[in-house]
Order: structure tokens, then sequence, then C-alpha cells
């Protein structure tokens, strides 16, 4: 069994994984320009093979994308490239990433929060993006909900995608006392050389659930304010309105509190 992405990466965006980070990006973006904020600079955190940050650059934005699988920037790095974008691509954990300079907006999508397994962990994150954000800066991010894990997730199996040569499962599981959710991607790819012979491989990505309000009073230690936590459909590829625990995905916008002024005495 290999670690997460390692494998994945090199067919990640032909499952058509990208495609929905791409399409978080764009919601969020216009859901903050409704707001009339103004972005020109952000850093994605879990950038995988880029697709939030590709988004965001083709729209003006200065991005910077961290993620901890070097399989993973590879691609993004190679499709930055073919596009003519200058994204800077750097080795980051969420929980512990460091930022060259302040940036307008942080996003981190695809339910790639779900993999601090901790709340220490959370909130180690939050802390190190209140740090990268320029005062009154924005953090926008997806979470699945537990509403989500104790119902699509729990002792489920599904064709994740399926093609003449390639064959993707995922078998997850869901734990109501630890809120863990292991995942199983199960991988068959066709050989190019032998069509009557498949390679079989597997990785394995662990998942938590938290609930929203523990998740907003962690934004709320790290200095932010939420905004609103808004429903995501993921078949009308839209926003639903207010989320709760049992929405299938939760979107959340966060401001970082701008510095309260000192009165004279």
């Amino acid at each position: 069994m290999t670690d997460p992405y390692q494998r994945y990466a090199a067919i990640y965006d032909r499952t058509g994984q990208a495609r929905f980070g791409a399409t978080l990006a764009r919601t969020a973006l216009a859901h903050l320009t409704e707001r009339n904020v103004r972005l020109e600079s952000a850093i994605d955190l879990a950038t995988g093979t880029g697709a939030a940050a590709i988004e965001m650059a083709t729209r003006g934005v200065h991005v910077t994308g961290y993620d901890r699988s070097r399989e993973m920037l590879r691609e993004a790095r190679r499709k930055s490239a073919e596009l003519g974008l200058d994204i800077e691509w750097r080795i980051g954990a969420m929980e512990r990433f460091e930022a060259n300079d302040p940036v307008n907006l942080v996003t981190c999508f695809y339910d790639s929060m779900n993999y601090l397994l901790e709340p220490e962990l959370l909130a180690s994150c939050f802390a190190a993006v209140a740090r990268s954000l320029k005062p009154g800066g924005w953090f926008v991010f997806d979470v699945n909900t537990i509403g989500r894990f104790e119902t699509d997730w729990n002792r489920a199996t599904q064709v994740a995608y399926e093609d003449d040569d390639l064959l993707c499962l995922f078998r997850s599981t869901y734990d109501q006392a630890t809120h863990l959710s292991p995942l199983l991607l199960t991988v068959f790819e066709r050989d190019r050389t032998n069509r009557l012979v498949w390679r079989r491989w597997d990785e394995e990505h662990v998942e938590r659930g938290y609930p929203l309000a523990q998740l907003s009073g962690l934004l709320h230690a790290a200095g932010f304010s939420v905004d609103g936590v808004e429903a995501f459909n993921e078949v009308a590829m839209d926003l639903q309105g207010p989320a709760n625990d049992h929405s299938e995905r939760a979107l959340f916008f966060a401001q970082l509190c701008l510095p309260t002024a000192k009165i004279p005495a």
C-alpha cells in the first residue's frame, strides 16, 4: 500500500477530481466578489494538482500553492507551465506552513481540512493561516460534514471512475466514537504493453468529521470572525444556503479580525 497521493497524483486529474477544486474556487471568488472583497494575492493550501490555484491565477490573483505531496506538485507545475501561468509551488503542510509575505486570501478545498485528524492540528493550521493573512484577509475552506460521513461514507463502496484502461474504487467506513473515516482507494490500471494484464495498487486515506460549531470555535480562537458557513451541493455545484451538520459539504468564509485601535487615556 502506497502513501496517499503518491501514485494517485498521476491519474488524479484524469478521474475528474480537479474539476471540483476549480469549481469550489470559482464559487468562493464569486461569493467574495459579491461582498466587494478585493483580491490581489492568495495561498492555496493542500493545492494538489493545482486546480484551484490555477483557477485563481487565471483571474489575475497572484497565487502560491502549498502541498505536502511532491508528486501532486509535480503535476501542478507541469500544468501551470503549459498554461504560461506564474504560480509559485511550495512543499508545505497545512498545519505548519510559512508564508513569505502576507496575502489577502487563503483557501483550502476538497475536504483537505478533514485530513487533519486532531483538533490541535486544526488549531495549528488556523494559527498559521492567521499569520499569513493581511489584516482583514479572508480564509475559505470546505469540509465533509459528520452527517455525510455517517451516511454516504459509512460502509460504502463506490466506483469512483471507470473507462477502458482504468478502474478506481472507493471503500470507506465511519467510526462514530472516533469520528474517523478510513477510505481505501483501489486502482486497476491496464498494462500499456499487454492489454490482457491489469496492475492493482491501493492507497489509504483517513479523514475526520468535525461538528461545524467546533470548527467555528477554533476559528474564533485563532482570531477569525466567521462570516458564513454555506452548504455546497455537489450535484447542482452551487451554494444552497446556511449549512448544518447534516449538509453534504460545508464551505466556511472567515475573516481575520482587524486589530482593535487603542484609545488614548
